[in-house]
């Protein structure tokens, strides 16, 4: 994440390298983003609280999975964009969650 960062030149992302459970910020994020991290369920319960009422949580995921979508609580809608990564020949969504 830091190498993306500063490869793109990007002034307002914050890059941590901690726990999420200990992890406390002094103020909310527009965007949480993760990768690899966990299932969509978890990833809301583990760091929701660390996006702002209007921010929004992203979730880099392979084959989208509609059994996963379905344990995202309701208070959280989501949006699936496919995504393609170069030199990789495997299906890729973006999961935009945002609350309702």
């Amino acid at each position: 994440m830091r190498h993306v960062v500063a490869e793109l030149g990007l002034a307002n992302v914050t890059v941590e390298q901690v726990r999420v459970e200990s992890f406390q910020p002094d103020n909310p994020y527009d965007t949480v983003m993760c990768r690899a991290f966990t299932s969509l369920s978890r990833f809301v319960e583990q760091c929701g609280r660390l996006a702002a009422d209007d921010g929004q949580l992203l979730a880099m995921k392979g084959k989208q999975s509609e059994e996963e979508l379905a344990g995202v609580p309701s208070q959280w809608l989501s949006r699936v964009t496919p995504i393609s990564v170069p030199d990789l020949d495997a299906a890729r969504h973006i999961i935009i969650l945002e609350r309702s």
